[in-house]
């Protein structure tokens, strides 16, 4: 899929606070998460890094399975929260439009993931900002990666995670490891540019539960020769 860029000023809008302060009867933050019909409740609740929550704004935005990034306000006292502990999930506010994530396209294929392709670029620092959860994190299936390569804002980037099904896994700490690659096309040779672009990407990897690294293309030298470096393991 080729994937719209969502720019570092963007994100530093929902970074105030990411973390659902249970000690606190009302407070705010941010989220990112998986919008899924729930048949019991007839709702769309949204599935995220920091439980289970519910909006009339997601629920008129939104399409079911939609990938979103939003800011929130919650309230233990007000009604709709009177029996969150039974209902499993919890009514926050949401004052502006969610950010829809792009789905990028993931391959799960017996094939030689090393091989570059035509227009492929390499990557900054991907999976690097493990610290930051709208950045990096593994929510309902879908893996959320922002990624980021020198370049223009205007440039088309197709991105696509690959893994090998016959691969042999690598042990790290007695555990077996799987490889996944991350590529980044230039759908746009002709547009050019010197800037840091960033772009927040979920990539479904639905019941895949095998601890897992991520490959990403570093540097490619002037014989077309690339340098992979990974990332620290993933469960």
């Amino acid at each position: 899929m080729y994937t719209k860029l969502i720019s570092a000023s963007l994100l530093v809008l929902f970074l105030f606070t990411s973390c659902l302060d249970t000690s606190h009867r009302s407070g705010s933050g941010s989220a990112i998460g998986v919008v899924r019909y729930n048949q019991e409740t007839g709702k769309k609740l949204i599935y995220t890094n920091v439980g289970v929550l519910y909006s009339t704004t997601i629920e008129t935005a939104c399409k079911d399975s939609d990938c979103v990034v939003f800011a929130y306000a919650y309230d233990y006292g007000i009604p709709e929260n009177a029996n969150s502990t039974q209902t499993g999930y919890l009514f926050v506010s949401v004052g502006q439009k969610p950010v829809v994530v792009d789905k990028a396209d993931v391959f799960f294929e017996g094939t030689d993931t090393t091989i570059l392709f035509p227009g492929e670029i390499s990557l900054l620092n991907p999976v690097t900002q493990t610290d930051n959860p709208l950045c990096f994190n593994y929510v309902a299936g879908h893996l959320f990666l922002s990624s980021t390569f020198t370049g223009s804002e205007k440039q088309e980037i197709r991105w696509q995670l690959f893994c090998d099904t016959i691969q042999t896994p690598y042990k790290e700490n007695g555990e077996e490891v799987y490889t996944l690659y991350l590529r980044a096309l230039n759908l746009d040779p002709e547009e050019e540019g010197n800037d840091s672009v960033s772009s927040l990407n979920a990539y479904y990897l639905g019941d895949f539960s095998h601890p897992f690294r991520i490959a990403y293309l570093s540097a490619i030298d002037d014989a077309w020769q690339p340098t992979w470096l990974f990332s620290p393991v993933i469960h």
